[in-house]
């Protein structure tokens, strides 16, 4: 199972209001500290640099679904779901 292709549009869709934006800036400033792939799952693991000097840990899976994109992207920080280290790795992809 390939990681499905995405544009901007469909990943705003996706996350709360200001989680791109701030996502972006985390993967602009090289916060994502690593990346694993699983192509065979269709997941993406990764360490993404947060507040505090706190790592925190994202579990992410992508799906093209009939009605457009599906992400559910779990990470350790306060936020639990598609937040902005989620944004930021999805980015760095």
């Amino acid at each position: 199972m390939a990681i499905p292709e995405f544009n901007q549009a469909e990943l705003i869709s996706e996350f709360p209001p200001g989680s791109v934006e701030r996502g972006e800036q985390y993967q602009k400033h090289g916060y994502v500290i690593k990346m694993h792939i699983q192509p065979a799952t269709g997941k993406i693991l990764s360490s993404v640099a947060g507040s505090s000097n706190r790592v925190y840990q994202t579990d992410i899976t992508i799906a093209r679904e009939k009605d457009g994109l599906d992400i559910v992207g779990h990470c350790s920080c306060p936020m639990i779901f598609n937040c902005k280290h989620v944004v930021a790795t999805l980015i760095d992809n």
